[in-house]
Protein backbone atom coordinates (compact mmCIF):
# COMPACT_ATOMS: atom_id res chain seq x y z
CA UNK A 1 0.00 0.00 0.00
CA UNK A 2 2.90 2.53 0.78
CA UNK A 3 3.76 2.83 -3.30
CA UNK A 4 -0.15 3.04 -4.18
CA UNK A 5 -0.52 5.87 -1.25
CA UNK A 6 2.82 7.76 -2.91
CA UNK A 7 1.18 7.11 -6.02
CA UNK A 8 -2.27 8.77 -5.45
CA UNK A 9 -0.52 11.58 -3.77
CA UNK A 10 1.54 12.68 -7.07
CA UNK A 11 -1.77 12.00 -9.00
CA UNK A 12 -3.94 14.37 -7.18
CA UNK A 13 -1.34 17.42 -7.46
CA UNK A 14 -3.02 17.96 -10.93
CA UNK A 15 -6.41 17.80 -9.92
CA UNK A 16 -6.25 19.79 -7.14
CA UNK A 17 -4.06 22.40 -8.51
CA UNK A 18 -6.56 22.75 -11.27
CA UNK A 19 -10.00 22.76 -8.72
CA UNK A 20 -7.90 25.91 -6.66
CA UNK A 21 -7.59 27.20 -9.93
CA UNK A 22 -11.49 27.06 -10.53
CA UNK A 23 -12.22 28.76 -7.36
CA UNK A 24 -10.05 31.70 -8.09
CA UNK A 25 -12.27 32.05 -11.11
CA UNK A 26 -15.36 31.50 -8.98
CA UNK A 27 -14.10 34.20 -6.35
CA UNK A 28 -12.92 36.96 -9.55
CA UNK A 29 -9.01 36.19 -8.31
CA UNK A 30 -8.52 35.26 -12.09
CA UNK A 31 -10.16 35.46 -15.11
CA UNK A 32 -9.67 32.23 -16.62
CA UNK A 33 -8.79 28.58 -15.47
CA UNK A 34 -5.01 27.69 -15.22
CA UNK A 35 -5.32 24.60 -17.76
CA UNK A 36 -1.24 24.57 -18.48
CA UNK A 37 0.45 24.11 -14.85
CA UNK A 38 -1.57 20.94 -14.35
CA UNK A 39 -1.22 19.58 -17.60
CA UNK A 40 1.89 19.57 -17.83
CA UNK A 41 2.26 17.88 -14.20
CA UNK A 42 -0.14 15.56 -15.40
CA UNK A 43 1.93 14.64 -18.59
CA UNK A 44 4.92 14.31 -17.23
CA UNK A 45 3.65 11.96 -14.51
CA UNK A 46 2.04 10.33 -17.56
CA UNK A 47 5.67 9.91 -19.52
CA UNK A 48 7.42 8.95 -16.39
CA UNK A 49 5.03 5.94 -15.70
CA UNK A 50 4.97 4.98 -19.08
CA UNK A 51 8.93 4.67 -19.39
CA UNK A 52 8.21 2.95 -16.07
CA UNK A 53 5.90 0.31 -16.92
CA UNK A 54 8.24 -0.56 -20.39
CA UNK A 55 11.21 -0.75 -17.86
CA UNK A 56 9.33 -3.43 -15.92
CA UNK A 57 7.74 -5.26 -18.79
CA UNK A 58 11.40 -5.81 -20.66
CA UNK A 59 12.83 -6.77 -17.51
CA UNK A 60 10.25 -8.64 -15.42
CA UNK A 61 7.63 -9.70 -18.31
CA UNK A 62 4.64 -7.49 -16.50
CA UNK A 63 1.83 -6.44 -18.76
CA UNK A 64 0.93 -3.05 -19.02
CA UNK A 65 -2.15 -3.05 -18.51
CA UNK A 66 -4.44 -4.70 -15.72
CA UNK A 67 -6.12 -7.90 -16.51
CA UNK A 68 -9.96 -7.45 -17.52
CA UNK A 69 -10.79 -8.24 -14.36
CA UNK A 70 -9.44 -5.37 -12.51
CA UNK A 71 -10.32 -2.97 -15.26
CA UNK A 72 -14.05 -4.23 -14.46
CA UNK A 73 -13.65 -3.84 -11.48
CA UNK A 74 -12.43 -0.13 -12.00
CA UNK A 75 -14.94 0.97 -14.50
CA UNK A 76 -17.61 0.22 -12.24
CA UNK A 77 -16.47 1.92 -9.12
CA UNK A 78 -16.00 4.93 -11.35
CA UNK A 79 -19.05 4.54 -13.18
CA UNK A 80 -20.90 4.08 -10.08
CA UNK A 81 -19.12 7.02 -7.91
CA UNK A 82 -19.81 10.00 -11.30
CA UNK A 83 -23.06 8.18 -12.12
CA UNK A 84 -24.55 9.13 -9.16
CA UNK A 85 -23.02 12.22 -9.68
CA UNK A 86 -24.45 12.66 -12.61
CA UNK A 87 -27.89 11.54 -11.02
CA UNK A 88 -27.39 14.48 -8.84
CA UNK A 89 -26.82 17.31 -11.45
CA UNK A 90 -29.92 16.45 -12.71
CA UNK A 91 -32.29 16.46 -10.25
CA UNK A 92 -30.39 20.03 -9.01
CA UNK A 93 -30.87 21.01 -12.64
CA UNK A 94 -34.55 20.37 -12.78
CA UNK A 95 -35.36 21.75 -9.46
CA UNK A 96 -33.17 24.49 -9.59
CA UNK A 97 -34.51 25.19 -13.40
CA UNK A 98 -34.23 28.85 -14.39
CA UNK A 99 -31.97 29.21 -11.35
CA UNK A 100 -29.15 32.13 -12.07
CA UNK A 101 -25.17 30.01 -13.01
CA UNK A 102 -24.23 31.58 -10.04
CA UNK A 103 -26.09 29.09 -8.07
CA UNK A 104 -26.09 26.33 -10.46
CA UNK A 105 -24.86 25.72 -14.01
CA UNK A 106 -25.67 22.55 -15.31
CA UNK A 107 -23.91 22.16 -17.91
CA UNK A 108 -20.25 23.26 -16.15
CA UNK A 109 -21.44 20.61 -13.76
CA UNK A 110 -21.13 18.38 -16.75
CA UNK A 111 -18.18 19.42 -18.06
CA UNK A 112 -16.15 19.15 -14.17
CA UNK A 113 -18.07 15.19 -13.95
CA UNK A 114 -17.01 13.79 -17.42
CA UNK A 115 -13.46 15.56 -16.78
CA UNK A 116 -13.28 14.02 -13.34
CA UNK A 117 -14.64 11.01 -14.70
CA UNK A 118 -11.90 10.98 -17.44
CA UNK A 119 -9.29 11.44 -15.18
CA UNK A 120 -10.08 8.80 -12.56
CA UNK A 121 -10.42 6.05 -15.03
CA UNK A 122 -6.49 6.69 -16.05
CA UNK A 123 -5.66 6.89 -12.38
CA UNK A 124 -7.39 3.26 -11.98
CA UNK A 125 -6.25 1.85 -15.31
CA UNK A 126 -2.85 3.51 -15.57
CA UNK A 127 -1.03 5.23 -12.45
CA UNK A 128 -2.34 2.93 -10.00
CA UNK A 129 -1.46 -0.69 -11.26
CA UNK A 130 1.84 1.05 -11.89
CA UNK A 131 2.33 0.82 -8.08
CA UNK A 132 0.93 -2.56 -7.71
CA UNK A 133 3.78 -3.64 -10.11
CA UNK A 134 6.49 -1.49 -8.29
CA UNK A 135 5.68 -3.43 -5.07
CA UNK A 136 5.18 -6.76 -6.31
CA UNK A 137 8.97 -6.45 -8.00
CA UNK A 138 10.73 -5.20 -4.87
CA UNK A 139 8.75 -7.70 -3.08
CA UNK A 140 10.33 -10.48 -5.63
CA UNK A 141 13.50 -9.05 -5.36
CA UNK A 142 13.23 -9.04 -1.62
CA UNK A 143 12.60 -13.02 -1.63
CA UNK A 144 15.79 -13.53 -3.48
CA UNK A 145 17.45 -11.79 -1.41
CA UNK A 146 15.98 -13.60 1.99
CA UNK A 147 16.93 -17.14 0.31
CA UNK A 148 19.98 -15.98 -0.53
CA UNK A 149 20.56 -15.85 3.35
CA UNK A 150 18.97 -19.26 3.98
CA UNK A 151 21.97 -21.74 3.22
CA UNK A 152 21.75 -24.88 1.02
CA UNK A 153 18.37 -26.52 1.34
CA UNK A 154 16.61 -28.51 -1.50
CA UNK A 155 13.83 -25.95 -1.18
CA UNK A 156 13.30 -22.61 0.87
CA UNK A 157 10.36 -20.76 1.66
CA UNK A 158 10.77 -17.19 1.87
CA UNK A 159 7.97 -14.92 3.58
CA UNK A 160 7.89 -11.72 1.64
CA UNK A 161 5.45 -9.68 3.16
CA UNK A 162 2.59 -9.87 5.45
CA UNK A 163 0.45 -6.54 5.85
CA UNK A 164 -3.22 -5.12 5.66
CA UNK A 165 -4.64 -4.07 2.66
CA UNK A 166 -4.76 -0.24 4.78
CA UNK A 167 -3.00 2.90 4.31
CA UNK A 168 -2.16 3.33 8.14
CA UNK A 169 -1.12 0.52 11.31
CA UNK A 170 -4.74 2.14 12.96
CA UNK A 171 -6.97 1.23 10.32
CA UNK A 172 -5.24 -2.39 10.05
CA UNK A 173 -6.80 -3.11 12.91
CA UNK A 174 -9.81 -4.98 11.72
CA UNK A 175 -8.67 -5.80 8.46
CA UNK A 176 -6.81 -9.44 7.37
CA UNK A 177 -3.21 -9.56 6.30
CA UNK A 178 -2.02 -10.72 3.09
CA UNK A 179 0.39 -13.35 3.66
CA UNK A 180 2.87 -13.50 0.40
CA UNK A 181 5.78 -16.39 0.56
CA UNK A 182 7.81 -17.79 -2.10
CA UNK A 183 9.37 -20.85 -3.11
CA UNK A 184 12.33 -21.74 -4.53
CA UNK A 185 13.65 -24.89 -5.76
CA UNK A 186 16.98 -25.54 -5.24
CA UNK A 187 17.98 -29.07 -6.85
CA UNK A 188 19.16 -29.37 -10.52
CA UNK A 189 16.28 -30.67 -11.60
CA UNK A 190 12.46 -29.74 -11.95
CA UNK A 191 10.09 -30.88 -9.49
CA UNK A 192 6.20 -31.19 -8.60
CA UNK A 193 5.83 -29.71 -4.57
CA UNK A 194 3.57 -28.77 -2.29
CA UNK A 195 4.39 -26.62 0.74
CA UNK A 196 2.75 -26.88 4.25
CA UNK A 197 3.01 -24.10 5.91
CA UNK A 198 2.64 -23.59 9.64
CA UNK A 199 1.97 -19.82 9.99
CA UNK A 200 3.23 -18.21 13.32
CA UNK A 201 2.43 -14.67 15.19
CA UNK A 202 4.87 -12.63 17.15
CA UNK A 203 4.53 -14.77 20.26
CA UNK A 204 5.49 -17.77 17.99
CA UNK A 205 1.48 -19.01 18.56
CA UNK A 206 0.03 -20.76 15.73
CA UNK A 207 -2.01 -18.79 13.68
CA UNK A 208 -3.07 -20.94 11.07
CA UNK A 209 -1.75 -24.11 8.73
CA UNK A 210 -2.48 -24.40 4.91
CA UNK A 211 -1.75 -26.77 2.17
CA UNK A 212 -0.19 -25.06 -0.94
CA UNK A 213 -1.76 -26.02 -4.25
CA UNK A 214 0.93 -28.19 -6.30
CA UNK A 215 3.13 -26.72 -8.59
CA UNK A 216 5.78 -27.34 -11.05
CA UNK A 217 8.91 -25.25 -10.24
CA UNK A 218 12.09 -25.52 -12.20
CA UNK A 219 15.51 -25.81 -11.11
CA UNK A 220 17.00 -22.59 -9.54
CA UNK A 221 13.93 -20.79 -10.29
CA UNK A 222 11.54 -19.01 -7.70
CA UNK A 223 7.44 -19.00 -7.39
CA UNK A 224 4.94 -17.17 -5.34
CA UNK A 225 2.92 -20.06 -3.18
CA UNK A 226 -0.53 -20.16 -4.44
CA UNK A 227 -3.18 -21.81 -2.08
CA UNK A 228 -7.06 -22.33 -2.50
CA UNK A 229 -7.09 -18.58 -1.01
CA UNK A 230 -5.21 -17.42 -3.40
CA UNK A 231 -7.58 -14.89 -6.13
CA UNK A 232 -6.39 -15.97 -10.06
CA UNK A 233 -8.68 -13.78 -10.90
CA UNK A 234 -6.76 -10.41 -10.26
CA UNK A 235 -3.42 -9.17 -12.21
CA UNK A 236 0.01 -10.96 -10.67
CA UNK A 237 1.07 -7.93 -8.55
CA UNK A 238 -2.29 -8.26 -6.42
CA UNK A 239 -2.59 -11.93 -5.37
CA UNK A 240 -1.42 -13.56 -1.86
CA UNK A 241 -0.72 -16.72 -0.71
CA UNK A 242 -3.58 -16.79 1.63
CA UNK A 243 -4.98 -14.51 4.24
CA UNK A 244 -4.30 -14.29 8.71
CA UNK A 245 -6.31 -12.53 10.90
CA UNK A 246 -3.18 -11.09 12.26
CA UNK A 247 0.32 -10.22 10.90
CA UNK A 248 2.36 -13.68 10.50
CA UNK A 249 5.81 -13.02 12.17
CA UNK A 250 7.37 -16.55 12.00
CA UNK A 251 6.39 -19.55 10.18
CA UNK A 252 7.46 -23.48 9.72
CA UNK A 253 6.75 -25.63 6.57
CA UNK A 254 7.30 -29.24 5.39
CA UNK A 255 7.66 -29.95 1.71
CA UNK A 256 6.53 -33.02 -0.71
CA UNK A 257 7.67 -33.47 -3.56
CA UNK A 258 8.06 -35.74 -6.61
CA UNK A 259 10.36 -35.97 -9.71
CA UNK A 260 9.20 -34.56 -13.11
CA UNK A 261 9.89 -37.59 -15.93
Amino acid sequence: MFFKGIMMVLVVIPLVLLIWSMIDVKKGKREKVNWKLPSIIFIVLLLGTLIGDIYLSNEYSLPIFPNIHDNIIALIVIGILFGIMAIINIFVSISMKGAPKTVHDGKKMWKVIGIGAAYFTVIFLWFIPLAGKTAYVVDLNTAVSAEDKEGDRDFTLVLVKSEGDCLTVRNCSDENFNNVFYLKNNTDSEKEVQVKVRALNEEKQEIEIIDSLIMKIDSGKMKMVKTEETDEDTSIWDRHSFETDVRVEYFQYKIRMREID
